[in-house]
């Protein structure tokens, strides 16, 4: 998987109050990972808050699970042998179900 950077600068500013900020990801196919890293200057105390991150206009989630996993209706990966052991491994019990 590659690594795509997209940077965002949220202004540093002096007062208590929330800032809603919205970044456009575009389309992605396959698995991605999303990141946010805060970084503090020497001269200044700061705190970083990250909340209620949603997706919109989005596909459903599928994994792409190779041919040796299962599929969980989670959606997650399993390895095969995981299946019907009798051990929830998904979760759901999706794996458990025949």
């Amino acid at each position: 998987m590659g690594s795509q950077i997209l940077p965002s600068c949220f202004p540093a500013t002096s007062t208590d109050t929330w800032k809603a900020q919205t970044v456009k990801l575009g389309a992605i196919s396959g698995k991605f990972r999303l990141s946010f890293e805060g970084v503090r200057g020497a001269s200044y105390d700061g705190d970083v808050a990250i909340d209620d991150i949603h997706f919109e206009k989005c596909g459903s989630v599928t994994p792409y699970c190779s041919s040796d996993q299962f599929t969980c209706n989670t959606p997650e990966c399993i390895p095969l042998k995981y299946q019907c052991n009798f051990y929830d491994d998904c979760k759901d019990k999706s794996d458990e179900v025949l």
